[in-house]
């Protein structure tokens, strides 16, 4: 299941590099934050605190004010 999950967060990185449309961009992204919080969740994340910290105002690729975990670039 790990290898699925690591094709598709290559795949979804691959189509961020190309895609120009903000709301498909952002899209992608929330994609590919979930993604890399079910591969590491120590190490980003998870979907509902990055929900959380863009509420709060923080912007997308800043870490949490609350956790200190990075986010994907």
């Amino acid at each position: 299941m790990t290898a699925y999950v690591q094709h598709e967060l290559e795949s979804i990185t691959a189509e961020l590099d190309v895609e120009f449309d903000d709301a498909r961009r952002s899209r992608l992204y929330a994609a590919q934050q979930a993604l890399a919080w079910a591969l590491n969740p120590s190490a980003f994340l998870s979907p509902l605190e990055l929900l959380a910290s863009e509420k709060h105002g923080a912007s997308a690729g800043a870490p949490s004010t609350s956790v200190q975990r990075p986010v994907l670039p």
